[in-house]
């Protein structure tokens, strides 16, 4: 059970250090862009990305090792990079924490569990930490709440599941809780600052997946010319998205102005682009090898 609500918080999905380079440059494409990897102390190997705020700080997540564990080595636990300087990011009496977003102000967002494995919703706002759990979750070892993205508005969506709970999407706006519904099974991954939310849905024959925008109340699909499943992760307020596809090899993206950019990180085999900034920037993982669960991070700066 509890292997099945961590994967799920991770679909739906402070202590600091110094690091000498926790960004490893290199030239990436003819337009000037730059490919980093991003290193985290104490990882495994395996770091998720998943936001970037327009200063360029990059929250995410990581396996680490933690002999107090049930699994000592497949804790989670939530990192922000921010001027080369790595910051653990654990709610006090959890473990496996999902880090989901960051804003301009430096709130965070994420989820995490205790030992009554339950997720739990929280937000990191000026170095405190506050709890939220959606109406009626919380109580039940089956109950979680994540929390993430937010945008600089503070508008933060969110998914829960509860045995006699709320179980559906939500968006928080003002601290208001507020259940939101989308067309087909859609799941939204992303929101800007103008509440634009993009994101996916399955097909109907159940195997192929589009990719949409919801803007100002219209419900717009998004499909990779060619490709059999097309993934929004994110967007900004330029309209710029990003996300994968599939066209019988895995594929990152870069959508902007109707025109499909491949991102592909040349070490990897598939490429996950989660987050996008005002500025282009993109953060995100990678797989390193089939048949090999280690993924990297990666920061391109275009």
């Amino acid at each position: 059970m509890k292997n099945r609500k961590l994967l799920l918080a991770i679909a739906a999905a402070v202590l600091a250090a110094c690091l000498t380079s926790p960004l490893h440059a290199a030239s990436f494409a003819a337009d000037g862009s730059t490919l980093q990897t991003i290193s985290i102390p104490g990882a495994t190997g395996t770091v998720f990305p998943r936001g970037i705020n327009d200063r360029g700080d990059i929250v995410g997540f990581y396996f680490g090792i933690d002999p107090n564990h049930p699994d000592p080595f497949k804790p989670v636990h939530g990192f922000l990079l921010q001027k080369g300087v790595v910051t653990v990011i654990d709610p006090p009496g959890s473990r496996d924490i999902i880090v989901n977003g960051i804003n301009n102000q430096g709130d965070i967002v994420g989820s995490y569990t205790t030992n009554n494995e339950v997720f739990h919703g929280f937000i990191f706002r000026q170095g405190a930490f506050t709890r939220f759990d959606a109406p009626g979750v919380g109580d039940y070892e089956s109950d979680f709440t994540s929390l993430g993205p937010i945008n600089n508005r503070g508008d933060i969506l969110g998914y829960s599941f509860g045995r006699h709970g709320y179980t559906g999407h939500f968006v928080l706006q003002n601290g208001v809780f507020n259940a939101i519904t989308f067309p087909f099974g859609a799941s939204p991954a992303g929101i800007n600052n103008t509440g634009d939310i993009v994101g996916s849905y399955p097909d109907a024959n159940g195997f192929d997946t589009h990719g949409f925008v919801l803007s100002r109340g219209v419900f717009t699909t998004v499909d990779k010319p060619g490709a059999r499943t097309t993934v929004i992760r994110d967007i900004n307020d330029r309209g710029d998205m990003v996300g994968s596809y599939y066209d019988g090899n895995f594929h990152g993206f870069v959508l902007r102005d109707g025109i499909f950019t491949i991102l592909d990180v040349p070490a990897g085999v598939a490429t996950d682009p989660q987050g996008i900034n005002n500025l282009g920037q993109v953060t995100g993982d990678y797989l390193v090898q089939w048949g090999v669960s280690l993924y990297q991070g990666f920061f391109v700066d275009r």
